[in-house]
């Protein structure tokens, strides 16, 4: 185990909001003395030409056996969708790369606190945040104090894996091919099956502004995804002491 070593944020190069969004999220990291690179997001792509694009392929006669797949969700089949998790795939394999703990933060991402007070265990992902409509309302009040096991979340918008863990998500989608939407495959029916945990008080948020999702380059006419405007939901079972804390409940922790 080890601490988080970098921030790897996803990043649209065909998209001015994104890169705006993305040096909002860069600048919170660096201001909680935090290392960070870019991560260049898949763009415009079909669901086959985004997986193939990673080195994965999209198994449709799986699909039709597993659940919560791409064609259960057919949302996770249109543009947007399919080149957010083939850009989470590609943040997976730089993770092995590097060979060392890393968060992965799409551009909406905003880290308050620096988080690299606590060791990311192997076979887990530590989701780091929940979605707020701004970054005043939650101010947690302490780094890190413990990782609290969820059921199940919603968002990618921040996590952390170690190598290991990234490297067993990767063989295992190598072998069922990318039938999963992101969200679906890691915290909303963790798919993975990898257990989740919560970095508690949570050290970083998604600041839900306007989404890219429907957005393309001037080269495609293709519609991005199904999202748009504000999409800021949480789960009950995100809720954490340190969340309930930093969001000014009175409670004892």
């Amino acid at each position: 185990m080890a601490v988080v070593d970098k921030c790897l944020i996803i990043r649209r190069e065909k998209n001015e909001r994104s890169k705006e969004y993305a040096k909002v999220c860069a600048d919170s990291v660096e201001s909680n003395n935090m290392q960070y690179e870019y991560v260049k997001a898949i763009e415009n792509l079909d669901v086959n030409e985004a997986a193939a694009s990673v080195g994965m392929k999209v198994d449709w006669e799986m699909a039709e056996i597993l659940q919560n797949t791409i064609t259960d969700h057919k949302e996770c089949q249109e543009m947007g969708n399919a080149c957010c998790t083939a850009s989470h795939i590609k943040a997976f394999r730089r993770v092995v790369e590097i060979g060392t703990p890393c968060a992965i933060l799409e551009h909406d991402a905003f880290v308050i606190r620096n988080f690299r007070n606590f060791d990311v265990p192997d076979d887990y992902v530590v989701h780091l945040g929940p979605r707020m409509r701004d970054t005043k309302t939650y101010v947690p009040k302490s780094r890190v104090r413990r990782l609290v096991g969820l059921e199940q979340a919603i968002g990618t918008h921040a996590y952390a894996l170690t190598p290991e863990t990234a490297s067993n998500m990767l063989k295992h989608l190598e072998d069922v091919g990318l039938v999963y939407g992101i969200d679906h495959y890691l915290f909303l029916h963790n798919e993975s099956r990898v257990p989740i945990l919560a970095a508690d008080p949570y050290p970083a948020i998604c600041w839900s502004r306007e989404s890219t999702m429907d957005d393309v380059d001037e080269e495609s006419s293709v519609r991005r995804g199904v999202w748009a405007n504000h999409n800021d939901k949480n789960v009950i079972s995100m809720t954490t002491p340190g969340l309930l804390e930093g969001l000014g409940c009175p409670i004892y922790v």
